[in-house]
């Protein structure tokens, strides 16, 4: 059903095309789908721009991420080593371990500490704020080691005190804790907004023997350098999160409504890196890239308004608009000058052509514009006076084919052909051999029979050669020196020829070849080569000279018969099958002097298909 109603459509459309002119088609049909393919274009151009320019920006976006990423794990993973270290040095475990007796001892590890927690403070000094460190043995009081940027109004530390949600006492299970922004209670001082960032452990429980704390915290002016001097979008942030807290240092502050929903859906995310989608307070479309900082649950994120990535598409849009709207004026143009160029010419061209039925040969334009309009004119006109001179040929060739076809019957129906038949059917008849002379009358009957062949160019191979079987017959009966063999398969009998093909050969071998001393023996063979038809007629005669030879040869592949007036029969062979069949068909000639002559006819094998009976 589909297909049918799809050939109707294409039935109708042809049908339009075919009443409908090149004007009519190039103002009416080229010109509307032109423009709308232009506005298909601006659709299709708008939606993958909007695309396009999303995943480049994202993919920036990304990239910044990631290298932000890369030097903030490397800066803090350096600190966390310091801390690893130092927690696993000698001189913090006999710090923390110390008997009360060896108080000597005790003093000189205090020292070395000391010493080397504040040569780690140093050496990290443009990231870290502040080092801590207790350590309290047994219920003896809590002694306090601490490095810091600014003096500290009082510190207050206890092992009891709230960090981070939970007691720190309850903590000593727990290994290094990464705590994102919060506010310094330890100690505080009157220069910052004491806003810090830490790693600590707390090592034992209420109920070790011994416990110890340590305590890390991060500058903020090393977080605000990184994130302040970081341009992501023109809206757009970076932040550091983890499951509870948020540290960015927008100047418009949290504009984009980031809260705990938010910062749970990311937490949930087992992916190292991965991006979402929300709806901000202002109702805008926001997207949040982050990627997993490897410290603790922290994550890097880029947070931005999804609006901001199309900053650069609203440029684009103006601009395609633009070229569109210019496409579609130079289409108007384009088809105004089509239609004076080409519709314009081909209508009169149509005019001319039309009037060449009534005598005239006027179908030269000579007002036309452009080169190429120019050359087809005079192709036309070329082409006219072509066609007029093929056509003349034609009917040459057409005369020439009936003079041919005449003049072969003719040669089938010479006088002293005739009259030497019938003069050997007469002294058959006397002498009483009357069962010779009824076979002379038959081959001769067939023999006329088949050389007109009702009148067809085209006859059966196997036809061809009963014709030639007949000629040679009433020859044998007259000469008993003449012999005949016939080497052809049957296979190759059902192909069609031209007619009276062989039998001109075998009279000219018959008339030319015999030596007087010698009997003449013909043989017939035929083979197909490469899918034509080749057909030899041998003779063990008198041959010809090699020049003879040449020149005949020379004749059959040019149609050049100048100082060859004496093979009559074998040019009229060769032409009417050059004639029907074109080149490279027809005949060509191989003879040796004293020992014979082999004149070979070349035509496409048709299997049996050609002209009906």
């Amino acid at each position: 059903m589909e297909w049918g109603i799809l050939a109707l459509i294409r039935k109708k459309i042809r049908d339009y095309l075919t009443r409908t002119s090149l004007k009519n088609i190039l103002l009416w049909l080229f010109l509307p789908v032109f423009i709308l393919c232009i506005l298909a274009n601006l659709f299709l151009t708008n939606v993958m721009v909007r695309r396009l320019v999303k995943e480049n920006a994202t993919s920036s976006i990304l990239t910044l991420v990631s290298q932000t990423n890369q030097y903030l794990y490397y800066r803090l993973n350096l600190v966390f080593e310091q801390m690893v270290l130092f927690e696993q040095s000698s001189d913090f475990a006999v710090l923390v371990t110390a008997a009360g007796d060896v108080e000597l001892k005790r003093m000189e590890h205090y020292v070395k500490a000391f010493n080397r927690l504040q040569q780690l403070y140093y050496d990290s000094y443009s990231v870290l704020e502040s080092v801590l460190v207790a350590v309290q043995r047994g219920s003896m009081p809590v002694e306090v080691f601490y490095q810091s940027y600014y003096s500290p109004n009082n510190v207050d530390f206890s092992f009891s005190m709230i960090l981070n949600g939970e007691p720190l006492i309850d903590q000593g299970t727990k290994s290094y804790q990464w705590y994102n922004l919060h506010r310094n209670t330890i100690y505080p001082n009157i220069y910052t907004d004491n806003r810090t960032a830490s790693i600590y452990k707390m090592i034992g429980d209420k109920n070790s023997p011994s416990r110890s704390f340590l305590l890390f915290n991060f500058k903020n002016q090393f977080f605000q350098q990184i994130f302040g001097e970081t341009q992501v979008t023109r809206n757009g942030y970076l932040a550091l999160l983890d499951g509870k807290a948020i540290m960015h240092f927008s100047p418009k502050g949290n504009r984009y409504g980031t809260g705990e929903d938010i910062l749970r859906l990311i937490e949930n995310d087992k992916r190292d890196s991965g991006s979402l989608t929300f709806r901000a307070k202002d109702h805008s479309q926001t997207l949040v890239i982050w990627e997993s900082l490897k410290l603790g649950d922290w994550k890097l994120a880029a947070i931005l308004p999804e609006e901001d990535l199309m900053t650069q598409v609203g440029n684009l849009r103006f601009i395609t608009l633009i070229c569109s709207l210019l496409a579609i004026v130079f289409a108007l143009i384009l088809s105004l000058l089509v239609i004076r160029l080409i519709s314009n010419p081909i209508t009169r061209w149509v005019s001319k052509i039309g009037g060449l039925s009534s005598g005239s040969d006027d179908i030269l334009l000579d007002d036309v514009i452009c080169a190429e309009t120019m050359e087809l004119n005079r192709g036309i006109t070329r082409l006219m006076n072509q066609v007029r001179r093929l056509a003349r040929e034609k009917l040459d060739e057409q005369d020439k084919k009936r003079e041919l076809e005449i003049r072969i019957l003719h040669e089938q129906i010479k006088p002293h052909f005739l009259y030497n038949a019938l003069y050997s059917i007469e002294q058959l008849g006397l002498m009483g051999e009357y069962e010779k002379m009824t076979g002379i009358i038959r081959s001769l009957n067939g023999y006329y029979r088949l050389s007109l062949s009702k009148g067809r160019d085209l006859i059966e191979l196997k036809n061809e050669i009963a014709h030639a079987e007949y000629y040679l017959g009433i020859q044998m009966i007259r000469s008993k020196k003449i012999s005949y063999t016939l080497d052809i398969e049957n296979s190759l009998r059902e192909t069609k020829i031209v007619k009276l093909s062989l039998q001109p050969l075998l009279e000219n071998a018959v008339f030319h070849a015999m030596k007087h001393e010698e009997d003449l023996r013909l043989r017939i063979r035929g083979e197909r080569i490469d899918g034509n038809l080749k057909i030899d007629v041998e003779d063990n005669g008198i041959g010809m000279p090699e020049e003879k030879t040449a020149a005949l040869n020379r004749a059959f592949a040019a149609n050049d018969w100048r100082g060859l007036d004496d093979v009559y029969g074998l040019r009229n062979v060769h032409e009417r099958l050059r004639l029907h069949y074109g080149v490279p068909y027809g005949l060509s000639i191989k003879s040796i002097p004293e020992e014979g002559t082999t004149v070979s006819i070349l035509v496409p094998f048709s299997g049996g298909e050609g002209e009906e009976d």
